[in-house]
């Protein structure tokens, strides 16, 4: 009798999923990356509403984040939060919808830029004052707009979740890796007081962009080591490894 009662208590116990644990401390990674970007975000906007640009910069005398690209961060960043919930539809889709925007948006861009055509859109309706034989300010630096498409690329690459490539996941983390490792060295940068791209016409990207998007690069490799993981497991082992030699 004693020997039934166990085993009953046994079953009624749920099973841990393998690396259930780890696979939770490492969203909750993400959901922290993405809320710094998302902070980040809102921290340029409320500079901007507010007319205090050193808020968006940083200090005096650094560029201030652009009012689109502080937006983006703020999309991009909740994309990444509803990433973390795989099995919310609606959650999915709205992370799919930004990304695919997103990359429209910067591929735009970059071909504006390269013509050297800066839009008015990009101030979404903040006034800008014109600074004429200086680095213009309020519009989204060709880097930043890079940025964001390898943002794009990364997480598409990782679409649709169930069914993700082992390739596919390799390609999102090292689409994330360049990103993170890019943002890194112009963070790097700010910090020894010599910034890249200041005193010319080409628009530099702002420190606190950089910031925000060396934490959405740890974010989407996080993301694509975790995609990666699972779906090394349906591969043989000699192709699994060469997979892991490649992260």
């Amino acid at each position: 009798m004693t020997t039934v009662t166990r085993e009953n208590e046994d079953s009624a116990v749920p099973e841990t999923p393998p690396g259930g644990g780890e696979s939770l401390r490492f969203r909750h990674g993400i959901r922290i990356c993405a809320s710094f970007t998302a902070v980040v975000g809102f921290i340029a906007l409320l500079g901007w509403i507010t007319g205090k640009l050193e808020i968006a910069s940083l200090g005096s005398g650094k560029i201030p984040v652009a009012p689109s690209t502080a937006l983006m961060l703020v999309l991009y960043a909740a994309a990444l939060f509803f990433r973390t919930y795989n099995n919310h539809r609606v959650a999915n889709l709205a992370g799919l919808s930004i990304n695919v925007a997103g990359a429209l948006v910067s591929i735009s861009l970059l071909l504006l830029a390269s013509q050297g055509i800066r839009s008015n859109l990009e101030h979404l309706g903040f006034t800008i004052i014109d600074t004429t034989g200086k680095t213009p300010i309020g519009h989204m630096s060709p880097i930043t707009a890079f940025c964001f498409l390898l943002a794009s690329l990364s997480y598409l690459s990782m679409v649709p979740a169930p069914a993700i490539r082992p390739w596919r996941a390799v390609v999102a983390y090292l689409l994330a890796g360049i990103l993170m490792t890019a943002n890194f060295l112009f963070v790097l940068a700010y910090l020894y007081g010599t910034p890249l791209f200041y005193g010319g016409i080409f628009i530099p990207p702002a420190a606190l962009t950089c910031m925000a998007f060396l934490a959405l690069g740890i974010a989407l490799a996080t993301l694509a080591f975790l995609h990666g993981r699972r779906s090394f497991q349906s591969v043989e082992p000699f192709n699994r490894t060469s997979y892991y030699l490649l992260f």
